[in-house]
């Protein structure tokens, strides 16, 4: 709630990126709406470990910022779930019931990333929290990432058409102890590690799409990102004798074949 999108990519990228929505953005593995007949197969037996959520509301959307408005209405139910969670503000100051101060720590090693979550501290700092930005080398930031040693940071779940075994190194409870791994939330959820056995083999697409589905569901309903942003066009330079054809194949990588592959036209 607390992330302008909007006014990032307004003031700062000039309105060209689309905010990712999805574990599987941009594609057709994506969830939407309320679960399908072929999601429920699947989700059904899990109904004792779900939230009922998952099963009677549209799948979570990421939030967005009124451009009348501006921020602060997403901000005061932010301040809101945070009270109900424990938190109260004192002196300006979101703290526990300890009275513990509730301060979190972005790492990252791009400097670039500080312009963006300049914004993102500011907003924070409305409702009582401290955001630090911490900016590492290259080798601290790995070893700090690898040891999860961090609250916040940058990351991305690349997928390809048909994603598979790499699932378990983003979601599965081995993987949440294991130093080096791809589960950087720290993912460790018994219903997560019955939907991602279903990634060792499927017996059509239609399976594929449906486990995918579920699986982008139940991840939704747990609030583990801040989900950043995307870009649906590929900005390159090239001579004006070469082209790609109109219609590319069906599955590709479309980094190492729309940049990488060429035809001369005559």
């Amino acid at each position: 709630l607390s992330f302008d999108f909007e006014s990032v990519n307004r003031r700062m990228f000039y309105g060209v990126y689309t905010r990712s929505n999805s574990f599987f953005t941009n594609s057709e593995m994506a969830a939407a709406g309320k679960p399908t007949d072929a999601e429920l197969a699947i989700l059904s037996p899990l109904k004792n470990q779900l939230s009922a959520a998952v099963f009677g509301e549209n799948v979570p959307q990421p939030p967005k910022i009124d451009s009348n408005l501006g921020v602060r209405p997403n901000l005061l139910q932010a301040r809101s779930l945070l009270e109900q969670a424990g938190f109260r503000y004192q002196n300006g100051v979101l703290v526990d019931k300890k009275g513990k101060p509730l301060v979190l720590e972005f790492v990252t090693y791009n400097k670039n990333c500080g312009r963006v979550v300049s914004k993102w501290q500011r907003d924070l700092a409305k409702i009582g929290v401290t955001l630090k930005v911490r900016v590492t080398d290259s080798a601290v930031f790995r070893k700090r990432l690898d040891d999860f040693n961090f609250d916040l940071t940058i990351t991305n779940y690349s997928n390809s058409e048909s994603p598979g075994n790499e699932q378990f190194d983003y979601y599965s409870c081995a993987t949440a102890k294991t130093p080096g791994s791809r589960n950087y939330a720290g993912m460790c959820d018994p219903a997560i590690e019955v939907l991602l056995k279903r990634f060792e083999s499927f017996n059509n697409r239609a399976d594929l799409v449906a486990s995918a589905r579920a699986l982008d569901r139940v991840l939704r309903h747990q609030y583990i990102i801040v989900p950043n942003w995307y870009s649906d066009t590929y900005r390159v330079i090239y001579r004006e004798n070469l082209g790609v054809p109109s219609r590319p194949p069906k599955y590709y990588s479309a980094m190492d074949w729309a940049l990488k592959t060429w035809w001369v036209q005559k």
